[in-house]
């Protein structure tokens, strides 16, 4: 069995992988299936779901200082990578 701090956090592409929560822990918003078509749900290694925009923003702020761990914005667990979603306009 994994150790919690082995997982790493992941951008859920299927709506069977939502086990934790069904909204968003920052905003409060429905997480639903055009969310995971446009990958913008992320999965911590705590196993907590986040919009992937909104947990970036918060992950920013929360995180700003050179001495903070990188943590959970809900549960304040230390997270151990973030994925970087990188879309072209076109």
């Amino acid at each position: 069995m994994k150790n919690r701090e082995d997982k790493k956090s992941i951008i859920l592409k299927n709506k069977k992988d939502l086990k934790k929560n069904l909204k968003c822990l920052i905003s409060g918003e429905k997480l639903d299936e055009l969310e995971l078509k446009n990958y913008n749900i992320i999965k911590l290694n705590c196993g907590h779901h986040f919009k992937y925009n909104i947990f970036i923003k918060s992950f920013g702020i929360l995180n700003c200082s050179i001495h903070s761990y990188y943590k959970c914005p809900y549960c304040f667990s230390n997270i151990n990578n973030v994925p970087i979603i990188i879309k072209k306009n076109t």
